[in-house]
């Protein structure tokens, strides 16, 4: 139900002296681990929220098949499944803060990085993610433009535009489609839920969407890792470009 860790930041984090030698880039390391975090916090919610989930169907199905179920173990499933709901929902809200923040500082640092001009505005890293029928668009083609032009062998006046985005990219916002459409047709499934196999489908569509959740969070913490390192080698790169060979030189 919720959004979407390796902890390795260390090894991109190139420390603030960088964004000095490339004037305007402003290091997304600190940012992307506190997101990083978050998404392994997000990872363990989701991961027992599908081990609850199943111990739910699991006294549902007892129930269908005629299996009398006490109130006190009715009552434990329940406030179970509702501490761990309440706990989802505060991670998505501050998580996806966390998210957007990152991910407008990433499509900001592509202007110093030598993408110009931008496709969209900067506001778009951020607006894209709210207005309607466009946020099922416009995230993805700002991160494919992100992945792109983040690409430490992009030599710096080069465009990059039409080059390839990793798969990775691609499975990211293919979960993310998935896990919002789960996660409203749950929303109208939980407000007629009145009869056992309808309470039935319910759990089994909210151990779905947490299954999706639970990939998300793994998806989403490889891209935030890989398109940080990816800026950062960038960074060095223009930083310290490779001096150029001239003709007849040993």
């Amino acid at each position: 139900m919720t959004c979407h860790i390796d902890c390795g930041v260390g090894a991109f984090d190139v420390g603030g002296s960088m964004s000095r030698a490339t004037p305007g880039y402003r290091p997304i390391a600190r940012i992307a681990s506190v997101l990083l975090t978050l998404l392994g916090i997000s990872l363990i919610v989701d991961a027992l929220a599908v081990v609850s989930g199943l111990s739910e169907l699991a006294l549902l199905d007892r129930a269908a098949g005629g299996e009398a179920i006490g109130r006190a173990d009715a009552l434990a499933n329940d406030e179970r499944q509702q501490l761990i709901a309440v706990i989802q929902i505060a991670l998505f809200l501050i998580t996806a803060i966390v998210f957007v923040w990152w991910f407008h500082r990433a499509y900001k640092n592509l202007l110093p990085l030598g993408a110009a001009p931008l496709r969209y505005g900067t506001g778009w890293a951020v607006g894209g993610w709210f207005v309607p029928f466009f946020n099922f668009v416009r995230p993805k083609q700002v991160m494919n433009d992100i992945w792109r032009a983040s690409d430490p062998a992009l030599p710096p006046a080069k465009q990059a535009a039409g080059r390839p985005v990793s798969p990775l990219i691609n499975w990211w916002w293919a979960f993310f489609i998935l896990s919002e459409i789960a996660g409203r047709l749950l929303l109208r499934m939980s407000r007629d839920a009145n009869s056992l196999p309808e309470v039935i489908a319910l759990s089994r569509m909210t151990l779905a969407t947490d299954v999706l959740s639970l990939a998300l969070d793994v998806l989403a913490i490889e891209v935030v890792r890989r398109v940080t390192a990816r800026q950062a080698a960038r960074a060095k790169v223009l930083a310290h470009p490779a001096p150029v060979e001239t003709a007849g030189s040993a």
